[in-house]
């Protein structure tokens, strides 16, 4: 069985700066294949946009939602 996470905030990268290759590990040990990287404004996008450049060889199907929160 495949598991896609259609709603991921790794792009809050102060919170996994340090662990995200071990996040992205555990998720591929867990059995996802895909993540999709949520954004809510165009800072976050283009953070988006970074991780799923810089881990684009992790394993896990990086997927970005880039868009702007109506509060934003």
């Amino acid at each position: 069985m495949e598991i896609f996470d259609t709603h991921a905030h790794l792009n809050w990268h102060e919170e996994y700066k340090d662990d995200l290759d071990a996040v992205l590990e555990n998720a591929r040990n867990a059995g996802v294949t895909h993540i999709m990287l949520a954004s809510s404004n165009i800072e976050d996008s283009q953070i988006s946009l970074d991780v799923r450049k810089a881990k684009k060889d992790c394993g896990v199907k990086l997927s970005c939602m880039v868009g702007v929160h109506p509060e934003e």
